[in-house]
């Protein structure tokens, strides 16, 4: 199980052309899913709507993989960035706006999120609820896992019961 991150940090850059490597070197893949991580986002406009440029970004590359320009055209094979999963903030008073326009890229699946989990981030989860998205719960690397976030995360997950969660 290989996570390859499709960005650039610093000097390193694992991009298209080394996922269609990763692909299609000898691997059984399947499909892949793309999960944030906060690069390729939006320079400019409301500070809630920047993610969504990441969202469009990696939509691209999955076209562009289907279009056969990095190998056998992947509709025939695997696919990359069949599942897209993007990053919004599911307290913001716009999250509906966010969301949908999120869904406006056809291989968009998910959001990853991270609580406080209260009334606001309930309002944002129904919005995930309506559209038949999942939310990944994202544990802040600092302070890292918070005793009793299991729990309430479970209260949640059958409050909605139709909203998958990935943790």
């Amino acid at each position: 199980d290989r996570r390859r991150d499709i960005r650039k940090y610093r000097t390193i850059v694992y991009g298209t052309p080394e996922l269609m490597e990763d692909i299609y070197d000898g691997h059984n893949v399947i499909g892949t899913v793309y999960c944030q991580c906060k690069c390729w986002g939006r320079a400019d406009g409301p500070v809630e709507m920047r993610p969504v440029g990441e969202v469009e970004v990696i939509q691209g590359v999955a076209a562009v993989c289907e279009s056969g320009l990095y190998g056998p055209p992947l509709r025939q094979a695997s696919r990359a960035c069949l599942g897209i999963v993007g990053e919004v903030d599911l307290r913001h008073a716009n999250v509906a706006q966010v969301v949908e326009a999120m869904c406006q890229s056809r291989n968009f699946r998910g959001v990853r999120a991270y609580g406080p989990y209260d009334d606001d981030f309930k309002r944002g989860l129904r919005e995930l609820e309506a559209r038949g998205l999942s939310v990944d719960v994202w544990n802040l690397p600092s302070p890292g896992y918070v005793p009793g976030e299991l729990p309430k995360l479970s209260a949640l997950a059958s409050e909605f019961p139709k909203v998958t969660f990935v943790l």
